[in-house]
């Protein structure tokens, strides 16, 4: 039998233990190398996406304003003073505070409504307001999901009121959820000049771009915000949630209510408005005055005022104003409280 080198055994034993120790602490560093890689480029492409869909978004907005503030050619516009709305409010269960939300709007904008609907996905919300025309859809999703919207569509169109009930007025249909205020002053004002004869959806549409975009260019980027408020004529609404193209099963429809509702609302033929007032101001706004007003005031904090001329007073807001989102429930009652005692808004 060959002998066994015992010595040579042992110093390749020792040899191992010392090279072990330095090719685990050598793989550990790879692999965190790897993963602080990985956590920069995703960090750089959130930046980018972020970055592009801001700042092409604006010029998209402009464009797309002015093409829908145009009077239309076809159709008659007759002034019609008298405006029967329905005031349709999608309840994300979700939100902290509901109740206070829910308080407010029935203290505030919900009580100048015609009719005021509340949808929800929650029951034990259903029962805690039995006063209230709360409606329960049976589902888990979100409220921004066009599953959930087209439901909300397909009740808003079954509870028409009767005929005589609106008594030869306009019936008008404004979907919105918990954090947007609308004033309906303004918003009858403005449904008062619009086309009779024709269907009608008015709202913010965006145009939201992302670096996808470029490896998709013909995906489509335009929707509605949600979040400001959407308004539906009552021909605009039937003929949406009787078109099959228009149900969630329908094959590359989008997820998300806002692209979804958009595309319906041009593929029955409507007009779509993106209203602006004189000065050029929009009138649909999906975020909360005090939002608006604080971008202002960080721009004049940087702006030195040795370099041109003074800006205004206040840039922020169109006096028309209609409706604005993200608004919490402290600021819908200081609105009320400004637009009932301090000064009426839009005259």
């Amino acid at each position: 039998m060959r002998e066994i080198d015992y010595a040579f055994m042992v110093r390749q034993h020792y040899i191992l233990l010392a090279v072990a120790p330095h090719k685990v602490v050598s793989s550990q560093r790879k692999r965190f190398i790897q993963i602080v890689f990985g956590i920069l480029i995703g960090f750089l492409l959130a930046c980018t996406l972020t970055f592009e869909s801001e700042s092409v978004t604006e010029n998209v907005i402009r464009s797309t304003i002015e093409t829908h503030t145009n009077t239309p050619q076809s159709g008659v516009i007759q002034p019609k003073k008298d405006i029967w709305l329905r005031c349709v409010i999608t309840i994300e269960s979700q939100t902290e505070k509901l109740e206070k939300f829910i308080e407010a709007i029935k203290d505030t904008y919900g009580r100048r409504c015609n009719q005021t609907f509340y949808i929800t996905s929650s029951e034990s919300l259903q029962k805690k307001y039995p006063d209230l025309e709360f409606y329960r859809i049976k589902t888990d999703l979100s409220p921004n999901r066009w599953s959930f919207f087209d439901r909300v569509l397909q009740f808003a169109s079954d509870h028409s009121p009767p005929t005589m009930l609106l008594n030869n007025a306009t019936e008008w249909t404004i979907i919105l959820n918990e954090r947007t205020y609308v004033i309906v002053e303004n918003l009858k004002h403005f449904l008062s000049s619009m086309p009779v004869d024709m269907p009608i959806a008015a709202g913010k549409v965006t145009s939201i771009r992302s670096f996808l975009h470029n490896i998709f260019p013909f995906t489509e980027t335009h929707l509605f915000s949600l979040d400001a408020g959407v308004v539906l004529s009552k021909s605009t609404l039937d003929q949406i949630v009787s078109n099959s193209e228009c149900r969630p099963s329908y094959f590359f429809k989008p997820w998300y209510a806002g692209k979804a509702l958009l595309q319906c609302v041009r593929s029955i033929g409507a007009l779509v408005f993106d209203p602006v007032d004189e000065d050029g101001y929009r009138m649909f706004l999906s975020d909360s005055p005090r939002s608006l007003f604080m971008d202002e005031s960080k721009f004049r904090l940087f702006n030195n005022a040795d370099k041109g001329p003074k800006s205004k007073l206040s840039t922020c807001c169109s006096d028309k104003a209609i409706s604005f989102g993200l608004v919490s429930y402290r600021d819908q009652r200081v609105i009320e409280y400004f637009l009932e005692h301090v000064r009426v808004f839009g005259q």
